[in-house]
């Protein structure tokens, strides 16, 4: 697992599982992923190449799922979200199903494939479904726990995967749905995903005063984050998603309701859609999510290093 995809060692995960369990159902849209080879050899019972029709997929999913089967439904992130809102709105949320959807390549993943494979709104779409989790793991421990979470308790899921490897950050894990580092000041920042790791470079290079949180379980928020919030002066959310609907509203939603009132800078994709290629990090300066400008926002927003 030390330098595995995200994806593969999700997918492996679920195939030990299934071998003794014949109720876990694997369906996928995409065969590009090499984990899926031995589920369609070792496990054919238990595995559904549904091709490129993510809709009906998902159709299907809710039979099977009716059935009492625990159904993953694989695909890429933005064809298994927007692609299929109507179905799982209406085929699994409406009827109370269990569910989990694995989208890979979230954010600028797919960097060169343009807006059509960008996943940069698919939390706000996902989580405005009634009983929807949202997980945005940013390392390979992580993914592995979500896996067997999501069979060991069946719900209505979305997990959000890097297309990339993402090494493990150090910080102090639990399964509260965040993970937190040992600083101890005014300042408090929000990341998920792959910015967990950008943004943990930043302060480490910079050697900036900021406790930071890998807010993995993006929805809904674990009731604990109010009084961890309470602790601190300013808060900070840096997000590879529109700010309209995605991690740093999470946040704002939930100082709202409780009545915190703290300066909260919010980082995250403007409103604009981009179709010029060069690579992810390209995208990021295009989009002010590169090193630079996060630096200079956020020592702009806690006054000092």
């Amino acid at each position: 697992m030390n330098n595995e995809l995200p994806r593969d060692v999700f997918i492996e995960t679920i195939f030990n599982i299934a071998k003794s369990d014949e109720k876990v159902i694997f369906m996928s849209a995409d065969l590009g992923a090499k984990a899926l080879d031995q589920f369609r050899v070792e496990l054919p019972n238990q595995f559904i190449h549904a091709g490129i029709s993510e809709q009906s997929m998902i159709d299907v999913a809710a039979g099977l799922s009716m059935q009492g089967n625990k159904v993953i439904c694989y695909a890429m992130a933005p064809f298994i979200t927007s692609r299929c809102l109507e179905q799982i709105k209406v085929a699994i949320a409406t009827q109370g199903l269990a569910l989990t959807l694995v989208g890979v390549g979230v954010g600028y993943g797919y960097d060169n494939a343009g807006p059509t494979h960008y996943a940069t709104e698919d939390i706000a779409w996902m989580s405005s479904l009634v009983g929807m989790e949202i997980f945005t793991p940013s390392n390979n421990k992580t993914v592995e726990s979500i896996a067997r979470y999501c069979i060991e308790k069946p719900g209505l899921r979305y997990i959000r995967l890097d297309r990339k490897f993402l090494p493990a950050v150090s910080m102090d894990e639990s399964f509260q749905g965040f993970s937190l580092n040992n600083s101890k000041n005014d300042n408090l920042v929000f990341t998920t995903g792959y910015m967990t790791h950008l943004v943990a470079e930043i302060i480490k290079e910079e050697k900036l005063q900021l406790t930071q949180v890998d807010l993995f379980k993006n929805y809904p928020l674990d009731a604990s984050l109010e009084k961890l919030i309470k602790n601190y002066k300013k808060v900070i959310t840096i997000e590879e998603h529109f700010l309209s609907g995605g991690l740093s509203s999470k946040i704002t939603e939930l100082m709202c309701d409780n009545e915190i009132l703290l300066p909260h800078l919010r980082i995250g994709i403007k409103e604009k859609y981009y179709f010029e290629n060069g690579g992810r990090e390209y995208l990021h300066e295009l989009a002010g999510l590169d090193k630079v400008t996060i630096l200079t926002k956020i020592i702009m927003h806690i006054g000092k290093k």
